[in-house]
């Protein structure tokens, strides 16, 4: 890397939507995570996530400061989101985050439960109600950048405009699979970008990881993908406006799109 690391990437990871490679790319380029960390997530002592959400900005500053001053270069928040006008702020902070086509994050990440047991949802119709989640729900963007993620209300119109507001604070939105613009020097310089997605397939090794449950064994090995149809894609659009709306500047098929 050629530029100098006195800055932080404050990485925004929207679930299945490429985060944990974004994390371990980040490790494998000789970025300083916080420790304890859970994917790049800070955690207490107990293994609990820190909720940023719930953070004053005096109370981010003062963590974001304690992050600099420990040459911690790479923090993530998933599971909660942070004040980002303070972030934004921040010369020494780099906000980033990886966007992908909703409907195939949603199917995803509607697979991935599936496989290890998360929610029970045999079709997506069911699949919303068997979790709080905000991942599991409709319009997931845009409720992230609000700082929903349990249980989210039906978003108006003024909280469309706000999580388009938001978004529009990042320094870079990546699309899903561009990783290559990751090695530009104007970005992190990173060397190391060629690193696989995540992947769900039936196997054996799958199936025998978990032989002291034989049900959980079955379904892993008879685990098949949901994919998706036009039909299904015509009604998952009409229930996700807001957030296509919110991503469609940055899923345009460009190559490497970078905002």
């Amino acid at each position: 890397m050629t530029e100098s690391r006195n800055r932080l990437i404050w990485f925004h990871h929207f679930h299945k939507a490429g985060g944990t490679t974004m994390v371990n790319l980040a490790v494998a380029n000789g970025e300083r995570l916080p420790e304890p960390h859970h994917n790049g997530n800070p955690v207490d002592e107990r293994g609990g996530a820190i909720d940023y959400t719930r953070m004053s900005v005096e109370e981010l500053a003062s963590f974001t400061d304690r992050c600099v001053a420990q040459h911690i270069t790479f923090v993530a928040s998933e599971f909660h989101t942070p004040d980002f006008d303070y972030l934004a702020k921040r010369e020494d902070v780099v906000l980033v985050t990886i966007v992908r086509d909703p409907l195939s994050r949603y199917l995803s990440n509607y697979n991935f439960d599936r496989y290890f047991g998360f929610n029970r949802a045999k079709d997506l119709a069911s699949y919303p109600s068997g979790s709080h989640r905000a991942m599991c729900k409709p319009n997931y963007y845009c409720n992230s950048l609000l700082g929903r993620h349990i249980d989210p209300p039906n978003l108006t119109e003024a909280d469309t405009s706000e999580a388009q507001r938001r978004l529009a604070l990042f320094d870079h939105v990546i699309r899903l699979g561009d990783f290559s613009v990751l090695a530009d020097n104007s970005l992190f310089g990173w060397q190391n970008v060629d690193m696989r997605a995540n992947t769900l397939k039936p196997s054996l090794r799958g199936a025998l990881s978990s032989w002291r449950k034989p049900r959980i064994a079955l379904r892993r090995l008879n685990f098949e993908k949901m994919r998706s149809t036009p039909e299904m894609e015509t009604a998952f659009r009409a229930e996700n406006e807001p957030d296509y709306a919110l991503l469609s500047p940055y899923l345009a098929p460009a190559t490497g799109r970078v905002a």
